[in-house]
C-alpha cells in the first residue's frame, strides 16, 4: 500500500505485510502542518497485494479532494459593504466549526446605496469560521440593473479574505485564525534549521529565535514513533539517526503554539 499528498511537495510512504482475506489494519500517519492553503489530494495506490498481482485491479486506486483554509494572524475581522439598490436584501452571518454564529446581520439591516462598515471581534483563536453573505433576492449585490454593491472582508493587517458582490443566493469562505501574539508556522518554519539531509550518523537540530521549548516526536514510514523528546530553545542539538535503518523518517517538531513535520532521509 502506497499513499501521497499531492501539494507543492509531494509524500510517499509505503507498507509492506501480509492480510488475509477480509482483514484490514490501520496505518498511522504522521501529522502533516506544512501543507500551504487550497486544494490538495490524497492518494491511496495499491500493487502486489500479499506479492503477488492482484486479480482485481478496478479498486486499486482511491483519492481523497481536499481544502486546506487560508489563515490569518488576527484578532478582528473588517466587513466593508457597499449596497446595491435593493440593500434591505442583504443579510450575512459568521460561524464557527461548530455552526455556533459569532456574528450576523439579518435582512432588513441596510439602507440602498449605502457605504458599511463593521469591525468583528473574534472569540477564540486556532478556530476555523465561514463567512457567508446572501441575498434574499438570489441576484447578488452586483452588477446590473439593480446596483454595483460590493464587499470585503479583511483582517486587521489590511489583508483580503474576501471580495466580492457577484454571485446568486450566497457565497461562503472558510478560514482559520491564529492568535497574532504567538508563534505562526510561517516564523517557526524560519527558526529551525535541520541538516545534513541526507544524514548518516548525527542529525544537527539548530534553534534560533524561538523563545519556547521544542518537543519532537520522530516516524518511520509506518508512521510508528520512534524517538521523542525535548530540545531547550535557542541552541543546537544532536539526534543520533546511526541507530536507524535506511530509509525515510519524519520529524514533528511543536510548540505550546505551533508544529511542523519534515522528511528526513537516513543513509
Amino acid at each position: 500500500v502506497s499513499y501521497s499528498i499531492d501539494s507543492e511537495t509531494s509524500t510517499t510512504i509505503n507498507w509492506i505485510g501480509n492480510l488475509l482475506n477480509g482483514e484490514s489494519m490501520v496505518v498511522d500517519t504522521p501529522t502533516y502542518s506544512n501543507l500551504g492553503p487550497g486544494s490538495h489530494s490524497f492518494n491511496i495506490n495499491v500493487s502486489n497485494p500479499n506479492g503477488s498481482a492482484d486479480e482485481n485491479t478496478a479498486n486499486d486506486s482511491f483519492t481523497y479532494n481536499f481544502n486546506v483554509s487560508p489563515a490569518y494572524a488576527t484578532a478582528t475581522v473588517v466587513f466593508n459593504l457597499l449596497t446595491d439598490n435593493y440593500g434591505n436584501e442583504t443579510s450575512w452571518s459568521l460561524v464557527n466549526s461548530s455552526g455556533t454564529i459569532v456574528d450576523s446581520r439579518p435582512i432588513n439591516t441596510y439602507d440602498d446605496d449605502t457605504p458599511y462598515q463593521e469591525i468583528i471581534t473574534i472569540p477564540s483563536f486556532n478556530e476555523c469560521y465561514t463567512f457567508t453573505i446572501s441575498d434574499s433576492q438570489s441576484d447578488g449585490i452586483c452588477c446590473g440593473p439593480f446596483g454595483n454593491g460590493s464587499y470585503s472582508l479583511k483582517d486587521e493587517n489590511d489583508s483580503d479574505i474576501i471580495i466580492g458582490g457577484t454571485f446568486t443566493d450566497n457565497e461562503s469562505i472558510t478560514f482559520s485564525v491564529q492568535d497574532p501574539l504567538s508563534i505562526t508556522t510561517f516564523s517557526l518554519e524560519n527558526s529551525i534549521n535541520l541538516y545534513p539531509n541526507p544524514v548518516t550518523d548525527n542529525l544537527n537540530i539548530e534553534l534560533t529565535h524561538v523563545n519556547e521549548n521544542v518537543s519532537y516526536q520522530l516516524y518511520n514510514t509506518l508512521g510508528q514513533q520512534v524517538s521523542r523528546g525535548s530540545l531547550v530553545s535557542n541552541r543546537s542539538h544532536n539526534l543520533n539517526m546511526s541507530i536507524y535503518e535506511t530509509g525515510i523518517y519524519f520529524i514533528k517538531l511543536s510548540t505550546n503554539t505551533s508544529s511542523i513535520t519534515k522528511k528526513i532521509i537516513k543513509k
